[in-house]
């Protein structure tokens, strides 16, 4: 499959943004891996560097499967973690440039824990089904991916899969930030992840949370929340803090809240909040007692950025998710109405030159469905992704002439369509 590009005039400033922006703009949630895996037991690394860990199956274990200490350049990539006992699969403290990648997790009490870690530590593209928590002994505050004093730049927890079954697990957040700081070029990124079920059946324990006892410069933006628990997304302190672009929807729960949960829990000891922004969210959330509940914002956050942008959206409903978000490349089910891919004869979206001589999309269907666009090379290449939440929007970028191709992904459908379009 092909399709489109980015391209800037000057080939040179081309060459440097496809090396900066190119590797985390790359779409597509949840594990890719379809491989085999070889069984090992837990290992331990201390102050070593240039590390890849692939291919491998850890289970019942005791102790963290993998544990890193003040280690560098480390890759884990397509391995498997099942019925992990009591501790996090994989725990990393104090290192640098560490990437989880393309990895699956079940009946874990934590999928990943990065812990006074120094930069570039990345969770993406992995799948986790049921943080255990107190189920098995496991700690009070057990949370799918966790970062604890992580500082620096390149920091990321995007494009992830993350699933717990009623019953089946016991997490507080799926995603937590704890006095955690990224940098003003260089925020901590919670992007596009797809997150269903969460929490206790108590008063705590949601979806994402930033800012948990300070915390500076964190972006969640475009992730998918249904039924993630007592609070969808939230913040709990810090400064420089964006939540944007989200989706975050819950029936009626035993422990639902709240669709959004803003206030600084620790102004006394981490300081007041400054530079928040909550904006364009779209929320549809029924608390416990069956009342519609879309956001709670405490004075101390009142002059954050943004509020008048974010919006009850009644067509917000679980199927804003596919029926199935673990294992997708092995197991597929796309299209939640009725299994049956939508036939490609019935295009939702247009794609066309602009009167400014841009590429656009414009959808031909409402109300607009969840979507993302692709720009291929005439070779292949992917060289941008980014999502479509608008009725008619360009690709941000201008084009030079040649052949491309233009991917429209619908995950909730099941549904691609691809158009070819030549820049003469």
């Amino acid at each position: 499959q092909k399709q489109m590009i980015k391209v800037i005039k000057n080939s040179k400033f081309l060459i440097l943004f496809c090396l900066l922006v190119i590797p985390s703009i790359t779409f597509s949630q949840g594990s890719r891996y379809t491989g085999t895996y070889k069984k090992s037991t837990s290992k331990q690394y201390v102050r070593q560097k240039s590390l890849t860990i692939e291919g491998l199956e850890f289970s019942d274990s005791n102790n963290s499967t993998l544990s890193f200490y003040d280690c560098e350049n480390v890759i884990i990539k397509n391995c498997r973690f099942k019925d992990v006992n009591v501790k996090t699969a994989i725990y990393a403290e104090g290192g640098t440039n560490i990437l989880v990648t393309d990895c699956t997790f079940e009946n874990v009490h934590g999928a990943f824990m990065a812990t006074v870690c120094k930069g570039n530590i990345r969770f993406e593209h992995n799948d986790v089904k049921n943080i255990l928590g107190t189920l098995r002994g496991g700690a009070f505050y057990s949370n799918a991916v966790h970062y604890n004093t992580c500082n620096g730049p390149g920091n990321s927890i995007s494009y992830n899969c993350i699933e717990n079954i009623p019953g089946e697990s016991a997490p507080e957040d799926n995603i937590a930030l704890y006095r955690s700081n990224g940098t003003p070029e260089s925020p901590i990124m919670i992007k596009a992840n797809w997150i269903r079920g969460g929490g206790r059946v108590t008063s705590s324990g949601g979806g994402i949370n930033l800012g948990d006892w300070g915390g500076s410069y964190q972006i969640a933006e475009d992730n998918i929340l249904v039924n993630p628990g007592q609070v969808g997304m939230g913040m709990a302190g810090g400064h420089d803090l964006t939540i944007r672009n989200n989706k975050i929807y819950s029936a009626k729960q035993p422990n639902s809240n709240v669709g959004l949960a803003i206030v600084n829990w620790t102004s006394k000891d981490t300081g007041e909040s400054y530079n928040i922004v909550v904006e364009n969210n779209d929320i549809n959330w029924t608390n416990k007692e069956g009342n519609q509940n879309l956001w709670w914002i405490y004075d101390n956050m009142n002059h954050l950025k943004g509020k008048e942008s974010n919006k009850y959206n009644k067509n917000l409903n679980e199927s804003i998710l596919p029926k199935v978000i673990i294992n997708r490349t092995k197991n597929t089910e796309p299209n939640p109405d009725n299994n049956q891919p939508i036939p490609s004869e019935s295009p939702l979206a247009q794609v066309y030159m602009n009167s400014f001589n841009s590429i656009a999309v414009k959808y031909l269907v409402t109300p607009i469905p969840v979507a993302f666009a692709e720009g291929y090379t005439a070779t292949g290449k992917l060289l941008i992704t980014f999502p479509l939440p608008r009725f008619n929007q360009s690709f941000p970028v201008e084009v030079s002439k040649g052949e491309y191709y233009v991917k429209i992904t619908y995950p909730d459908l099941g549904k691609t369509e691809t158009t070819k379009i030549t820049i003469n």
